[in-house]
């Protein structure tokens, strides 16, 4: 079986996927074939099994696709790949973009769906899935640049209809990026104008002022579901920020989060019904936040986390993990491949 490990790719998370690239690669046990896409958007391949590096990668070969054939191209060789271990985090990874890629190519993929990916990484889609399913996510207001560009006081009349202070989100980005809290109307067109940097869409929020945010995965293995243990993660300012997960300092979490049971067991089934109402697959992490009176609220849906969550399940190892995401990409491919593509009878045009 050959596994293509991919990361990289035309984000502003290019480098957390290249971290979680590079580490999953080491823990796979069926040959693999890295794969690195670049910053813009050029898939480069190594050598079967060679180590993974980036650095190294930069200069590889090429690779292309031919449309409903499972094989990775180069200008001398093609590669028949058995599966996608994608280590994607956000644009064009974590969107839907790859997993429509893998979808045309016929290749299984270890994550969720192109529309369950889709849907989770914009946050006013994913918060108005999980609302109507009862799934409780703060109150939010959508802003669109078109609709500031027709004048900042009509942006401002819309955030008015929350309580301040908001906080500013663009709809489909992670990690923290581009997020800002404005406490009063001054300091909200700013913080708009700074979201509309990574993306045409905005989501503002009422932001808490006292409250706890705990994460929770969640591991998908064929009709199986396996919930992670609940991490806190460590934070420095009003929120996690980029380099409160990812600088020199950062990445601090404790696990298990120190919180009583019946909290623990709240967020546990919370992470399920959220990840099983998105359709999710593969691994998920969701990331709540917990008011001072104690209400859980789901804060987003992370698709392909970061180090692909291998921390938060210290039941099994990381190889085990990378064992039950192709197994569920399989199992999920399997399914696919029993829907019928044809109707029954034929259909008469006339002459």
């Amino acid at each position: 079986m050959l596994i293509a490990v991919i990361f990289g790719g035309k984000s502003t998370e290019h480098g957390v996927s290249v971290a979680t690239g590079v580490m999953t690669a080491k823990e796979v046990k069926a040959d693999i074939l890295p794969v690195y896409i670049d910053k813009n958007g050029v898939y480069r391949a190594g050598k079967i099994n060679s180590p993974v590096s980036a650095k190294k990668l930069k200069k590889a070969r090429k690779v292309y696709f031919k449309p409903a054939l499972p094989y990775f191209f180069t200008k001398w060789k093609k590669y028949r790949i058995d599966c996608a271990l994608l280590c994607l985090h956000g644009a064009y990874g974590e969107d839907g973009a790859a997993q429509g890629l893998m979808e045309t190519l016929g290749i299984p993929y270890t994550c969720s769906s192109l529309a369950a990916s889709a849907e989770c990484m914009d946050k006013d889609v994913a918060k108005k899935i999980l609302t109507a399913d009862g799934v409780k996510c703060l109150d939010w207001r959508v802003i669109t640049k078109d609709f500031y560009a027709l004048g900042s006081a009509s942006a401002c009349a819309v955030a008015s209809t929350l309580t301040y202070p908001v906080i500013v989100k663009p709809a489909r980005c992670g990690s923290s990026v581009g997020i800002s809290v404005a406490r009063d109307g001054e300091a909200f067109v700013p913080a708009l104008e700074a979201a509309f940097k990574y993306d045409e869409k905005v989501v503002v929020e009422h932001a808490l002022e006292d409250f706890t945010e705990l994460n929770c995965a969640v591991l998908k293995k064929g009709a199986k579901y396996v919930v992670s243990e609940v991490e806190m993660p460590v934070r420095k300012g009003e929120f996690l920020d980029y380099f409160d997960k990812y600088g020199a300092s950062g990445g601090k979490h404790i696990i298990p989060a120190p919180i009583e049971e019946s909290k623990r067991a709240e967020i546990k089934a919370l992470a399920l019904r959220a990840f099983k109402s998105l359709g999710c697959a593969g691994v998920a992490r969701i990331d709540f936040l917990v008011d001072k009176d104690g209400k859980a609220y789901v804060n987003e849906v992370n698709t392909i986390p970061g180090s692909l969550s291998f921390y938060m399940f210290p039941d099994m190892t990381k190889r085990e993990i990378c064992d039950a995401l192709i197994e569920d990409a399989l199992y999920e491919f399997s399914r696919k491949g029993r829907r019928k593509t044809e109707i029954d009878g034929e259909l008469f045009c006339g002459k």
